[in-house]
């Protein structure tokens, strides 16, 4: 396995996790990204994949935070993760391959990143996706982030669905509560359930929400206007609760007595067991789609309907409403944090609170609209997610007080 430098694509930005010393001549604390077992095309969670990006690009904004952050990556990703520009203080590690799923990756999370731990003297490793190595180096501060406590979730609502799966990543799960110096997610939501699975502790997690993860079209597109259809965020995993979802709407179609076109994302076709009536309803199943085309079907669409079990922050929520669309939506606690007292809560009871659910999602003015999108705007940042990212690494390396309460 070689690891050799990324493409140069600014004269001053570094390779290879070369010191960057001011003028004292003291030697800066090393933090590194470790994004080495991202693939766009492999992951099942372009959330996660999204945030690691994002997040990076705004890292290359900010100001010298009194640290150097390498960029641990692979060829698969390079391309896509490296900013276009980035300060000297940002360097990147290219590993020669891709990693994104099987025994590579499971080389790559346990033995690759501490191979390079050591080889560039890091200080602290901060992981995305959460899992940690089985060994982690002495003196390396690790901080982590958990989205979501679904691996648990699946241990106990569906324990026959994929039970290897779920149980290694339920282990990492607790593994990385146990071993974090600092666990960081996305939610007051997902910090409970994390808490919960540890036991109540919560001296180690602090909330540090996402923003929107797609790129955001500039100006942004007005609420309203000539839209049609419902646009459905489709998954086999149970949780998504994607068939309850088409079967609610058809339910919604036949009371109103009205033809709906729904488009479903995320799926290739509909499991012919599902036996989803297409009785007022058009169905348009677009399979797995590029962020680009995503985009455009969020603004196409008069709604989004999301009825998840479980979920950590809601992305597709805030996406949705950055777009102009409104959301009937579960009222799951993440949800419900995200969109406040927005219209279209539907209590998870029966059709009939559902029906009224949708029709107050799809009677949305654009006025309401774009308030809530205003809201939820100044509320999501980048920049906020980057430096209070940036202030937890600090923190972690001794460099800034703690704070001392969950959340804070």
């Amino acid at each position: 396995m070689s690891v050799e430098p990324a493409p140069q694509r600014r004269p001053s930005a570094r390779i290879e996790g070369s010191s960057h010393r001011p003028a004292t001549g003291s030697v800066r604390p090393r933090v590194a990204i470790y994004a080495v077992d991202q693939d766009a095309r492999k992951t099942r969670s372009k959330g996660i994949y999204n945030y690691t990006r994002n997040l990076i690009r705004q890292f290359a904004r900010l100001p010298d935070p009194g640290f150097e952050l390498t960029l641990l990556l692979s060829k698969s990703n390079s391309a896509d993760l490296l900013p276009p520009e980035r300060p000297p203080w940002i360097s990147a590690h290219v590993a020669d391959g891709t990693f994104g799923r099987g025994v590579q990756r499971i080389f790559a999370d346990h033995v690759l990143v501490n191979f390079l731990a050591v080889r560039l003297h890091l200080n602290l490793i901060h992981f995305p996706k959460g899992w940690l190595p089985i060994v982690i180096p002495r003196r390396l501060h690790v901080v982590a982030t958990l989205n979501d406590a679904i691996p648990a979730f699946y241990r106990r609502r569906y324990p026959k669905v994929d039970p290897w799966r779920f149980r290694y990543f339920a282990w990492q799960t607790a593994r990385t509560l146990r071993r974090a110096n600092v666990i960081l997610t996305i939610s007051q939501a997902s910090a409970n359930q994390l808490a919960d699975l540890d036991g109540g502790k919560t001296s180690t997690i602090r909330v540090i929400p996402d923003a929107p993860g797609l790129n955001l079209p500039d100006p942004l597109p007005a609420a309203g206007g000539r839209r049609e259809g419902i646009l459905v965020l489709g998954s086999l995993a149970p949780h998504k609760q994607t068939r309850t979802t088409l079967q609610l709407i058809h339910a919604w179609a036949e009371a109103r007595s009205t033809d709906v076109k729904v488009t479903v994302v995320g799926l290739e076709r509909l499991p012919s067991q599902w036996n989803i009536s297409c009785r007022h309803m058009t169905l348009r199943v677009l399979g797995r789609v590029s962020d680009s085309l995503l985009t455009e079907e969020f603004q196409k669409a008069r709604a989004v309907v999301l009825l998840s079990e479980i979920e950590g922050f809601g992305m597709p929520a805030l996406e949705s409403y950055a777009l102009g669309t409104p959301v009937c939506y579960r009222a799951i606690p993440a949800l419900v944090e995200l969109l406040r007292d927005a219209p279209g809560r539907w209590d998870g009871r029966d059709d009939q609170t559902f029906l009224r659910a949708l029709d107050e999602a799809l009677a949305l003015s654009p006025a309401r609209i774009d308030a809530i999108r205003r809201r939820l705007l100044a509320t999501y940042s980048w920049e906020r997610c980057a430096r209070t990212t940036v202030a937890e690494y600090r923190r972690a390396l001794g460099l800034e007080p703690r704070p001392s309460k969950l959340g804070a």
